[in-house]
């Protein structure tokens, strides 16, 4: 949305394809934790920015090579995001597994004994929405603390609430396997296996860009910038700065 914007102050014409049902992308997941109305209202007043620029929007569709191609571009901006990473591990696709992203969406509703791989923001936000419903958890870090990444006071914030459902806190153990009704675990500090009890198990590991979609756009169309978590991932403030740059020196030609 924000390359969209400054490039349509700067006279360019943008259409932007949006795959979902609404616009905005990752935010729509931060906006899910606690306390974070700032960020769907963030969120909305975009959207409202978008609509009184008057810039065409195509929601629930996914583009593909002809579709741009027929707008004959001068330039092409991917956004496309970033995937859940999940580890290569037995069980992966395991039907009582789930990423953190489709619990903040409440699109998954892991129940009873709860595994959450990853303990960064995200995944600390979803064991507060998953405490809230009774589960009882088991939070597995590979690192050797708690938020790795986030500054202290908001994973002291966070924790804060999220100990009140008394979590078991694994530090230093990494994922090996996922079986139907367990994860089998290794400590690293020793080598030691270690298996833990699980109804359901929630993937909280990080995102991946989504390289397979920003190569098909590139090796297919001259004058692709690729922009946000389909680039790198990030925090908000590094997604929009890296929008607003790209957009601001962009001049139709290529890079």
């Amino acid at each position: 949305m924000e390359t969209a914007l400054v490039l349509d102050e700067r006279g360019f014409t943008p259409v932007i394809f949006e795959e979902q049902s609404q616009l905005g992308g990752a935010l729509l997941i931060a906006e899910r934790g606690q306390h974070k109305q700032r960020i769907g209202a963030y969120v909305r007043y975009l959207r409202r920015r978008i609509e009184d620029a008057g810039i065409t929007v195509h929601l629930n569709t996914a583009p593909q090579i002809a579709d741009i191609e027929a707008l004959a571009p001068c330039g092409v901006f991917v956004a496309c995001g970033a995937a859940p990473y999940r580890p290569p591990v037995p069980g992966i696709a395991g039907p009582q597994v789930y990423t953190a992203e489709d619990v903040l969406l409440e699109r998954a509703h892991p129940h009873g004994k709860v595994a959450i791989i990853g303990t960064g923001m995200t995944g600390l936000e979803a064991a507060e929405m998953l405490i809230g419903h009774g589960c009882r958890l088991t939070l597995v870090e590979m690192l050797t603390r708690v938020g790795p990444g986030m500054l202290p006071m908001v994973v002291d914030d966070i924790m804060g609430r999220v100990s009140a459902g008394e979590p078991r806190v694994l530090t230093g153990h990494r994922l090996d396997e996922i079986r139907a009704d367990s994860v089998r675990l290794t400590r690293l500090a020793d080598d030691t296996a270690e298996t833990i009890p699980t109804d359901c198990v929630v993937l909280a590991a990080g995102v991946r860009p989504r390289s397979e979609v920003t190569d098909r756009f590139a090796s297919a169309l001259p004058h692709v910038y690729v922009i946000g978590d389909a680039a790198h991932g990030g925090r908000i403030l590094d997604a929009t700065q890296d929008a607003y740059g790209k957009a601001s020196v962009f001049d139709g030609d290529g890079p």
